[in-house]
């Protein structure tokens, strides 16, 4: 019998995690749901604890083992894999809310949807909530939650357009959705909340991006990007123009404070001169405003329409010295 629900998860030195991980897998009470776990060549105890566990527990896993590669082709392993109708991809140290597959899968036989999206909480080792993000009905909540995760996918669409990650440091999720939202597809949102992100700050995207080295710059995604077969598709969007925008943004401040003067100058105007290239109106977004777009929050707005209103008035070298580090 066919698998309702293919459950992907990348497995990295996650003995500390992955039971408090299965363990909601198993509350949904899907019998018709396959775990596909990919062990990325994990040194600790991770795998005793998956055969522990799956002894203990009435739960079908799939191990499948790979040399260190990273989280991106263990996801793409687990997709070649995958057999179920939809598939959900879920990190080792990350949880999954109750009953949010029968709403997931529900949503997506009721709309016929390709990708079904969900809102998300960011939360401590302890439980505590650092941050809680719902999804309204509008065309932002596609890039609003660009993680693969918090998503339930239809299998066929992933697997007959070829959409897999990126083998780069950073960056592969973005080319992941990008990619799948070029073919156009059918997208349902929920209102629930249906994961529970793990505010780890151990982990890349709050470590090697900060250093603004080439493998992690930003532009080698952008260029990616560009090379998508239906990339023309994507660029008629002004929201995904946006979207690039505010990645582009929050980039130059998140590495500002970790770097000199010199440097995070010279990764601005790198950034400016693609936009220049790829989006000649890009000054002139119509969704840098405070009021929109519809569906975000208001502080990101504030943000973005800062920044852009400082670079249109010259004042973004201000802005930088004041945020770079000094000496």
């Amino acid at each position: 019998m066919q698998p309702l629900i293919s459950v992907i998860i990348p497995l990295y030195n996650g003995e500390n995690y992955i039971e408090k991980c299965l363990d909601s897998v198993k509350a949904q009470n899907c019998t018709a749901a396959e775990v596909i776990i990919v062990n990325d060549a994990s040194t600790d105890n991770s795998l005793i604890c998956i055969k522990e566990y799956e002894r203990k527990n009435n739960l079908q896993i799939i191990l499948i083992n790979q040399e260190n590669q990273g989280q991106g082709a263990a996801r793409n392993a687990g997709i070649m894999q995958a057999k179920g109708e939809f598939l959900l991809f879920l990190d080792q140290d990350d949880t999954l809310e109750p009953g949010i597959f029968a709403k997931m899968i529900q949503a997506g036989k009721n709309t016929q949807a390709d990708i079904v999206l969900a809102g998300y909480k960011r939360v401590t080792d302890t439980g505590k909530i650092k941050k809680e993000v719902k999804l309204q009905q509008t065309d932002w909540s596609k890039y609003k939650v660009i993680a693969p995760w918090a998503k339930l996918y239809r299998t066929e669409f992933i697997k007959n357009n070829k959409i897999v990650f990126l083998p780069v440091v950073l960056g592969e999720d973005i080319y992941f959705l990008m990619k799948a939202y070029s073919y156009m597809p059918k997208v349902a949102f929920l209102k629930e909340i249906g994961y529970n992100w793990l505010d780890n700050a151990a982990s890349v995207s709050n470590t090697a991006h900060k250093s603004l080295e080439e493998s992690t710059s930003l532009l080698n995604l952008y260029e990616m990007l560009e090379t998508l077969e239906n990339s023309k598709v994507l660029k008629k969007d002004k929201l995904y123009e946006y979207f690039l925008l505010k990645t582009a943004i929050w980039d130059i401040l998140y590495t500002a404070g970790s770097n000199t003067f010199s440097r995070v100058t010279e990764n601005s105007e790198r950034i400016w001169d693609w936009f220049s290239k790829h989006f000649e109106d890009y000054l002139e977004n119509p969704y840098v405003r405070i009021c929109k777009p519809q569906g975000e929050s208001m502080g990101i707005r504030l943000v973005v329409w800062g920044y852009m209103k400082a670079k249109k008035w010259r004042l973004e070298r201000i802005l930088l010295s004041l945020l770079s580090k000094k000496g």
